[in-house]
């Protein structure tokens, strides 16, 4: 959090990706966050990060994804 604040940021995720079972995990700081990944993706939810099945390209799929659901708001 304090990062996402010193550095002026809106959102902040960070994502792991499990290549051998093509699927990746999208972590979120604060609420706000969660708002915008909730709307990007439809997947596992957990109280602080998202499992997302299929997922594995973070250029190609989490960032548009992302991007888009920001947009929307």
């Amino acid at each position: 959090k304090a990062y996402k604040k010193e550095a002026g940021l809106d959102h902040l995720f960070f994502s792991v990706i499990d290549t051998k079972h093509k699927k990746g995990n999208l972590l979120w700081i604060d609420s706000a966050d969660q708002k915008v990944a909730q709307a990007a993706f439809k997947g596992k939810n957990t109280e602080e990060w998202l499992v997302l099945d299929g997922v594995t390209s973070r250029k190609r799929q989490i960032g548009p994804a992302v991007q888009k659901a920001i947009e929307a708001k």
